[in-house]
């Protein structure tokens, strides 16, 4: 079977190019402040942690995350959830 390649870059490449380009539109769209979308650096910033502790939630199944390729992204209303106090 003979493979044709159309781009130059890798399947990783365009996963990640497509995901940095959708993730604005997916934060404008959302209706609901608590359905956004963020990077680990927003998560870091909002909560005040370090880049260990953010792995550390991730690792102790803490704070849900998904991944597409290298990138990592958390929903912001997992994020609060984490960072409000237990009743």
């Amino acid at each position: 079977m003979q493979q044709i390649i159309l781009s130059q870059y890798s399947l990783q490449d365009i996963a990640t190019e497509v995901a940095n380009l959708l993730l604005p539109q997916l934060r404008e769209n959302s209706s609901n402040n608590t359905d956004v979308i963020m990077t680990s650096k927003e998560v870091i910033a909002m909560c005040g942690i370090c880049s260990m502790t953010l792995y550390n939630y991730r690792k102790e199944g803490k704070l849900p995350f998904k991944k597409n390729g290298k990138k990592i992204y958390y929903s912001k209303k997992d994020v609060l959830a984490l960072t409000m106090p237990k009743k």
